[in-house]
């Protein structure tokens, strides 16, 4: 993770317990999705080298999305927002 950050890329993990929503926020320059795991999440070592977190808002008593729906979420937004702006 620092190696990316090293080379200008804003480091975005996942994090449901962010205040930023993945719809808030700026996706749209170099950056590198951190995805954890399902059960654990983003380990604090990386999380405390990330530029911004960002949640992805549920309804009702869902925990958490599998890993790979969530990364699906984040990088469509991602591509969304670059093709609007």
């Amino acid at each position: 993770v620092g190696y990316l950050a090293e080379c200008g890329l804003q480091i975005v993990v996942a994090n449901e317990k962010s205040e930023n929503t993945y719809y808030t926020t700026d996706l749209t320059g170099p950056l590198a999705l951190v995805m954890g795991s399902e059960h654990e999440g983003v380990s604090p070592q990386v999380a405390r080298l990330a530029t911004l977190s960002v949640a992805i808002p549920q309804v009702g008593e869902i925990g958490s999305l599998n890993v790979s729906v969530a990364a699906g979420i984040l990088l469509f937004e991602s591509l969304r927002q670059k093709q609007t702006k």
